[in-house]
């Protein structure tokens, strides 16, 4: 692919510039920025579609090394770092170290929702109100269960935070099994722009996203890029 863009490298550079992505720095994560736009879009069928071609490409880059499609390398990662908010497989399949989910079932309570059952003709002023406070309360909900993860992902940090003196490649393991496979591996990711790149990506995706199961499933990758990416996660 990037010999057919050569003779058409001015062109596609101004493209690249734009919307602020580099095949050449990092083809993968460049093809999943591009390819993030179709969550996006308001038909459910490119959504799909997305989705699918995201898996197609997961395939393919396993292929040559014969590897199973969710083990986590440096060119898999970006493809499963883009479908871990959207395929229960791929959650199934790239776990996180510390789990933040009773955290995450606790900062949203009955509380922060609000409910309006009446059914009588005086509530219809009642409905309206409740129909716009139910915006607010949306953003409220969601802000509540970021603050909660803040604080955790400081505690976890602060006690739980694994010291890596060396690093040794996933290629030199013996076997990779379902338990191991960390998506946010640090023993994988060794370099900081691979590391960077994948919490901008999960970054950008809770930002756009306004589903909230999957807003909490990327607030818990990302709560532990804060463990597992001290220095780099601040800076994102």
């Amino acid at each position: 692919m990037m010999q057919v863009r050569d003779p058409l490298e001015w062109h596609f550079k101004q493209l690249d510039h734009a919307v602020g992505l580099s095949f050449k720095a990092n083809f993968h994560f460049a093809l999943v920025g591009h390819l993030l736009k179709g969550y996006r879009h308001p038909t459910p069928t490119t959504v799909a579609r997305t989705i699918r071609i995201l898996t197609m490409l997961l395939a393919i880059v396993a292929r040559p090394q014969r590897r199973d499609k969710f083990e986590v390398t440096t060119d898999s990662v970006a493809y499963l770092t883009a479908l871990v908010g959207y395929s229960d497989e791929v959650r199934s399949r790239c776990h996180i170290k510390h789990s933040l989910s009773h955290c995450m079932t606790d900062s949203v309570s009955q509380d922060n929702f609000i409910i309006d059952n009446s059914t009588t003709p005086s509530s219809a002023s009642h409905q309206t109100i409740s129909g716009i406070t139910s915006t607010s309360s949306a953003i409220t909900r969601r802000q509540k269960l970021w603050d909660s993860l803040e604080q955790s992902m400081l505690l976890q940090a602060n006690q739980k935070q694994p010291t890596y003196t060396s690093y040794q490649s996933r290629s030199t393991r013996v076997s990779v099994s379902n338990e191991n496979n960390v998506l946010l591996d640090p023993e994988v990711l060794t370099d900081v722009p691979t590391q960077a790149l994948v919490l901008t990506t999960l970054a950008t995706l809770v930002k756009y996203s306004t589903d909230e199961a999957e807003i909490r499933v990327l607030y818990q990758y990302l709560a532990e890029g804060a463990v597992v990416f001290p220095k780099v996660f601040p800076v994102m």
